[in-house]
């Protein structure tokens, strides 16, 4: 807790914004601010500090993107997970608060690429 209260991380929205990021880079959609003919949502099923690397502490956030028309009707949708790389002992977070940003950082951005970027075209249709 006094790690996160440290180095506060909003994780909706560095996902969000890994998200969008995926986006633009892939090419699938136009991004419009309104009057589209589809909707991406995001969700954010779970966050945390999970055991990765043998007994290192690593970042992980959980996500569901979903692809909607404009009747709501869904399209398309997969679930991921992110993991980082960036791993240590509690005690290294406890030292280096920063590394907490870092790891989850590193999770949102992993998670975007597996919502997005690696998504096969039958996995859009």
């Amino acid at each position: 807790d006094r790690v996160v209260a440290t180095e506060p991380v909003n994780v909706s929205g560095l996902t969000r914004d890994r998200v969008v990021k995926a986006l633009q880079t892939s090419g699938m959609f136009q991004l419009v601010g309104g009057g589209a003919d589809s909707t991406l949502t995001l969700e954010i099923t779970g966050y945390g500090v999970t055991p990765l690397n043998g007994e290192q502490l690593g970042a992980q956030i959980a996500g569901r993107a979903t692809l909607h028309d404009a009747g709501r009707k869904q399209i398309w949708s997969k679930m991921g997970i992110g993991s980082s790389n960036v791993t240590g002992a509690l005690e290294d977070y406890v030292r280096n608060p920063r590394l907490w940003r870092l790891a989850m950082e590193e999770a949102a951005e992993k998670l975007a690429r597996q919502l997005i970027l690696h998504t096969t075209l039958e996995e859009r249709e």
